[in-house]
Formats: structure tokens, C-alpha cells, sequence
């Protein structure tokens, strides 16, 4: 624990040696012995009494499951006071529990020097024995990634504000202490499906079967045992003499893979351009995140995702919670890449999906336009040629993208 004198204390103690000073000068017992006072009770109190109002206090917090970059979020932390009630102990007053936040993209990027964090503080008026206040500080981080929490430092000036104590709080192995936050969520529209003409696997080619359930309506068949009488067809019921109901179709998904392509092209020459292709990669990554988060959350589909690069392996499962968030941590940590590895994922992927899958290349740059020297030994590998014929290409650095893709 550190003690260090406040502004105020620098102040008092001025007056206290100005007292101190002039009594001596004039020889004034009374001046002496007020200064005395002054500098040894009040000074004394605060120094030990604001140590022991810290010495037992813990900080927990509670970080919500899911964080989105540029979305408000909202962090419970709790105060407890382990001192045991006895007749002459107190509680903790005028406490102030200053968390911790910060980015780790110096270690993936091999920084040393570190990024400028965040430090949130929470106060707390009254902690008492054995007993525990919850509080919460909401935020918002601009920057999708993995950041640190904590430790926890702990703060009081009470009683008098001449000393400020401070006290480092351990790290425990029990708290989420590094956690996600996920790339921007944004609204996939219409346009998109206008393009593509296929939305969750579906198209308007694939076979449809009867169904009993509400879907697109196939036509009308005589009534089974079963059917729900809300279906009943009224005017063919009457007019056959029988009843009739709806039948409805039922479409089937498909598989759909997504690969969110780090290719970074060379093509450099002033920070205006590095800046576009920076908003374009984050463009891709939103999009995909948004892919997953939105419009491939129902259930009923397989999914398979992977990028661009050697060593990030194939994520498939049918669509839920767990898959959706291991593809969001992928994506919060995901950063362009010189080194290019798109033909040899293609040639992984392909065999492990359907033939009739859907297969999404989101790009930040114009596909078309280093396609030969990303693919120069495409004339030599068949299954290449058949892999890209089924790539659907977003490009986010297309002026048209706004029309099917936007950020709020």
C-alpha cells in the first residue's frame, strides 16, 4: 500500500509551518503547542486511519458475456469489506476502485511500446463490515480485439484529504481477466439478396418439398389426420363437398462457408491510401461478423468459416451460439497479411462441403484485379477452376456497398 501527501496535505502543512515559524520567532508557547497539534493528531488520523479503512477491502467485477466495438457495455463490480465486525472497527468510507482496460495488440503486433488505455473508476460512499456494495460503470471501446481487465487499484482520501492510499489488488486466477471485443455489427439489406438471390443457403432453384408448417404456399390437398384446422381451405372445402387444406413448402438449406480474405495489396504510396484500405478491412470484417451474428443465427445450417491465412483452421458446425462465437474471436483478432494463402484454403475447403454449397468470399480489395498473380497455377489444378467459379465476391471496397451493407 502507498501513502502520498495530497495537494491539500502540501497546503495544511504550509499553514502548520507558517504557525510553526511565527511562534518560535515571537516565543509563544500557545502558537507552539496549537502547531503541535495541527501537524501530529490530524495528520496522524488521516495517515492510519485511511490505510486501515483499505486493508480488507476486495473488488470484483463481472464483464459481460458479449462486446461489441463501438456498442455500450455495462460492467457490475462489487466491493466487500472481509473485516469481521468487533466493538471498536469500522467500516470503509469514501473509497474509489479504479479499474483497468488495455489493448493487447502490442503483443500480436510485436510493439513495445504500449497503447494508451482505459481506466474507468467506480465510487463508493460506504463499505461496511462483512458486508459488500455493487455498483457499475458503463463503457464504449471504438476498437475491436482482446484487451486486459485489472488489477484493480483501490483509492481513499478519507478523512481530512491530506494523504491519498492507494493499494494494488492482486490479480485472481478465478476472474475473467482478458476478454473479446467483436468487430462492429452492422444491416445487411435488401440489396444483398437482390445481388446474390440467396439469403441463409436458400435459392429459388433448389427443390421444394410439401410441409406442414407455414412456409410458401404449394397448393391444397384433402385433409389428413393432423392437420391443424387453421389450414382448412374453406372455398374448395365447400366446393368439393370435403375438406380441403393449404399445404405449404418447406425449403431445404444447403451448407454455406464464409472466408474472410486477409490479402493486403502493396500498393501503398500515401497514408490517405493506407488509411482506405484500413476502412475497407474493417468493412470485411463487420460484414462477416454481421454474417454470423444476424443473418446465419436461426438454426437448420451448416456452417464452415475460415480465412485467408495458412494457419487459421476451418470452423464448421450447424449454426448456434458457440460456433458463432469462436468465428467472432477469429474475427476480433483478424489483421491483413502481406503473405497470401486463399488458393491452398480453397483447395482445403472445397472437399469438406457439399457440392451445392454456398461459398461467400468476403474481400477488402477488387478480387478481379489480383486474381492472375494470386492465381497464377489455376490452369494446372481443376478443382481450383471449379472452386472459383462458386465464390459469391463482397468486395467492401466497392462504391456500390452501401446499397446491401452499412454501419450505423
Amino acid at each position: 500500500m502507498k501513502s502520498v501527501i495530497t495537494r491539500e496535505g502540501i497546503y495544511f502543512l504550509f499553514i502548520v509551518t507558517i504557525i510553526l515559524f511565527g511562534s518560535v520567532f515571537r516565543a509563544v508557547n500557545q502558537m507552539m503547542l496549537l502547531a503541535s497539534l495541527m501537524c501530529c493528531v490530524p495528520l496522524f488520523i488521516t495517515w492510519r486511519i485511511g490505510r486501515v479503512s483499505l486493508k480488507n477491502v476486495v473488488v470484483r467485477r463481472s464483464l459481460p458475456p458479449r462486446i461489441f466495438a463501438g456498442e455500450p457495455f455495462v460492467v457490475q463490480i462489487e466491493a466487500e469489506n472481509i473485516r469481521k465486525r468487533k466493538v471498536f472497527s469500522f467500516g470503509t468510507w469514501s473509497a474509489v476502485a479504479v479499474d483497468r482496460i488495455r489493448p493487447r495488440r502490442n503483443e500480436q503486433n510485436g510493439k513495445k511500446k504500449p497503447e494508451k488505455g482505459y481506466e474507468p473508476a467506480v465510487y463508493f460512499e460506504y463499505i461496511p463490515e462483512g458486508g459488500s456494495v455493487r455498483k457499475s460503470y458503463a463503457g464504449r471501446l471504438p476498437q475491436r480485439g482482446k484487451y486486459r481487465a485489472g488489477p484493480f487499484s483501490i483509492q481513499t482520501k478519507f478523512p481530512f484529504g491530506f494523504f491519498r492510499h492507494r493499494f494494488e489488488q492482486a490479480e485472481s486466477n478465478s476472474e475473467r481477466n482478458y476478454f473479446f471485443v467483436y468487430p462492429k455489427i452492422g444491416n445487411i439489406h435488401t440489396g444483398w439478396l437482390k445481388q446474390y438471390r440467396k439469403l441463409l443457403g436458400r435459392s429459388q432453384e433448389r427443390n421444394l418439398r410439401p410441409s406442414r408448417i407455414s412456409g410458401e404456399l404449394l397448393g391444397i390437398r384433402t385433409w389428413q389426420q393432423g392437420d391443424a384446422k387453421r389450414w382448412i381451405h374453406w372455398r374448395a372445402s365447400a366446393r368439393h363437398n370435403e375438406l380441403y387444406v393449404r399445404q405449404f413448402t418447406m425449403r431445404q438449406n444447403r451448407d454455406c462457408a464464409v472466408i474472410l480474405d486477409l490479402f493486403q495489396p502493396k500498393e501503398v504510396q500515401t497514408a490517405a491510401d493506407e488509411s482506405i484500405q484500413r476502412e475497407n478491412f474493417e468493412l470485411a470484417v463487420s460484414f462477416a461478423a454481421t454474417l454470423f451474428s444476424k443473418t446465419f443465427s436461426r438454426n437448420g445450417i451448416r456452417l464452415f468459416f475460415t480465412t485467408s491465412r495458412k494457419e487459421d483452421d476451418i470452423l464448421s458446425g450447424m449454426s448456434s451460439l458457440p460456433l458463432t462465437t469462436a468465428v467472432l474471436e477469429i474475427l476480433a483478432l483478424a489483421e491483413p497479411k502481406a503473405d497470401d494463402a486463399l488458393p491452398e484454403k480453397l483447395m482445403r475447403l472445397i472437399p469438406s462441403i457439399g457440392p451445392d454449397a454456398d461459398v461467400i468470399l468476403v474481400s477488402p480489395c477488387p478480387f478481379a484485379k489480383y486474381a492472375e498473380e494470386r492465381f497464377k497455377d489455376i490452369d494446372s489444378s481443376a478443382r481450383l477452376r471449379t472452386a472459383l467459379r462458386r465464390l459469391k465476391i463482397v468486395d467492401t471496397s466497392d462504391t456500390h456497398l452501401d446499397s446491401y451493407f452499412t454501419i450505423e
